[in-house]
């Protein structure tokens, strides 16, 4: 517990850059729900066929290899 305080207290004193950037762009960050996974999966994002054949294609295209 020591070093998570004292971590937060270094933060406090000189934030992340992100936070920075977040702050001087004057985004606000959301919280995600408990129950982020829902969120992260929503009805109907499963992969079909083609969404896959569409996948090894770019990642060909892109120098990638099958093994």
């Amino acid at each position: 517990m020591p070093r998570l305080f004292a971590l937060a207290r270094n933060w406090r004193q000189r934030p992340p850059l992100r936070d920075m950037v977040q702050s001087y762009l004057g985004i606000e960050i959301k919280d995600l729900p408990l129950s982020g996974a829902p969120m992260l999966f929503p009805e109907g994002a499963e992969n079909t066929e083609k969404d896959l054949e569409e996948f090894i294609t770019m990642f060909g295209a892109a120098g990638g290899r099958m093994a």
